[in-house]
């Protein structure tokens, strides 16, 4: 704000389908990612009222978002359906607060052992013992413990072991990840998962070189940005995978642009470089100065 940088596409914000909603916490303005790869290797998604598949669980991010919306279950509404007792539900005014559209919407995940062996047992063992993923000796125990109706789950688990890769379903998807070990109702995993804050596709507006713009369109001298802080790179969504090639990318870009500026066009190498900096303070937030040279650069520690 006090350099008056131009910015863009503030608007632009990326909404991941599935967060893993812990019931214990939910409280919480932050949750676990339930990481693509879930549903990659078999997840399947059910809404909460219906104990049915809804979606295809591989369309890209915003339109399964989209569908997760229109077929889930508000929170306030899912919180006096599975949380214990009107009192622990007290506990959470964040709940009792929502309402309308613009409230957390909740849905279920479901994954057979043979989707959990892909995805990596250990991984899951780590969101089991968080809270936010949970083994169930059977399709009905796990049935019981989301309030699903049990033949309707059971039915739904079945059904999906039919599919076959390269036939479209009801719903449109034509790949089914270990779809034949939903043949076995044993051994069922399931948490509940919401669409979540992910990404911020806008940000500063900055030039090839990493250089920050000014409100006018102009850099502003020795000042440097890389990764989510800027915006421009990405255009309204962003593909999966490409945020850390952005920040390897830009982030070598503008470090070699700010050695230039402070050390001349001779030391524009990353590799090559060394500096000497002082320091006003180690702790985060704190301002680096590097003066070494002509120019002098501010960065700001993460």
């Amino acid at each position: 704000k006090n350099f008056k940088v131009k910015t863009r596409d503030l608007d632009s914000v990326q909404v991941h389908p599935t967060g893993f909603l812990n019931p214990k916490s939910l409280g919480s303005t932050s949750v676990f990612l339930a990481p693509e790869a879930l549903r990659a290797c078999g997840g399947i998604l059910i809404a909460p009222t219906t104990g049915k598949r809804f979606a295809n669980e591989l369309m890209p991010r915003d339109k399964l978002s989209a569908a997760i919306f229109t077929h889930g279950q508000p929170l306030s509404e899912w919180a006096k359906t599975h949380l214990e007792s009107e009192d622990a539900m007290s506990q959470y005014p964040e709940v009792k607060s929502q309402s309308g559209k613009k409230q957390m919407t909740v849905a279920a995940m479901v994954l057979s052992e043979k989707a959990i062996e892909m995805f990596g047992e250990p991984s899951a063992r780590f969101y089991e013992k968080v809270g936010v993923l949970k083994q169930y000796e059977s399709i009905e125990e796990a049935a019981d413990a989301l309030k699903f109706p049990r033949e309707a789950l059971r039915q739904e688990y079945l059904n999906y072991a039919e599919s076959k890769d390269g036939t479209a379903d009801h719903l449109g998807k034509t790949f089914f990840p270990n779809a034949e070990s939903y043949e076995s109702t044993k051994n069922v995993w399931a948490g509940w998962i919401t669409p979540t804050l992910h990404y911020c596709m806008g940000g500063i507006s900055f030039s090839p070189k990493g250089e920050l713009l000014a409100e006018d369109g102009h850099p502003i001298p020795g000042l440097y940005g890389a990764g989510e802080v800027v915006g421009g790179v990405h255009g309204r969504n962003r593909l999966v995978g490409n945020s850390l090639l952005e920040c390897v990318v830009f982030g070598c870009i503008s470090a070699e642009s700010a050695l230039s500026y402070v050390y001349g066009e001779g030391a524009s190498s990353c590799a090559s470089a060394t500096t000497t900096t002082t320091t006003s303070s180690s702790t985060p937030g704190s301002t680096m100065k590097e003066n070494k040279g002509e120019n002098e650069v501010n960065m700001q520690h993460c």
